[in-house]
């Protein structure tokens, strides 16, 4: 499908789903992104960008920037998922809301697996929805 933005998000009809912004990111109290290079794999988090105007789009930030190590600019840009982390540990126990619909998970047992697995990796998780509520007999 030619025409499509690589940066962009599209849903199973063919639209653009609109991308976050610095706006958008600034307004949950976030403000750094994380950008890859897609050539040689590296990696840096916590780049500040509350400077740049608010409808600036979190996937286009990357197109400033050239990699440090291979000096690629096969780039991208996605808001810091270390901020977004620490603001949810920090701020307000993390939950994590599960609408198991599939029967096809819950006939196997992969709700309750799932649930479990989350629960251990993180305290403060808690899954919900009526097939973690059965399976985990809540």
């Amino acid at each position: 499908m030619s025409g499509r933005n690589p940066r962009r998000a599209y849903s199973p009809d063919g639209s653009e789903i609109e991308p976050a912004t610095v706006g958008s990111d600034l307004a949950l109290g976030l403000k750094c992104v994380e950008i890859f290079c897609n050539d040689c794999g590296h990696y840096r988090n916590g780049i500040d960008v509350s400077s740049l105007p608010p409808e600036t789009p979190i996937p286009d930030i990357c197109l400033c920037y050239v990699c440090s190590r291979c000096g690629s600019k096969n780039l991208m840009s996605r808001g810091d998922t270390h901020e977004l982390y620490e603001s949810a540990t920090e701020t307000r126990p993390l939950r994590l809301v599960a609408l198991m619909a599939l029967s096809d998970l819950e006939h196997c047992g992969l709700v309750r697996v799932l649930a479990e697995a989350l629960e251990r990796c993180v305290p403060q998780l808690s899954v919900v929805g009526p097939a973690a509520e059965r399976d985990l007999g809540r």
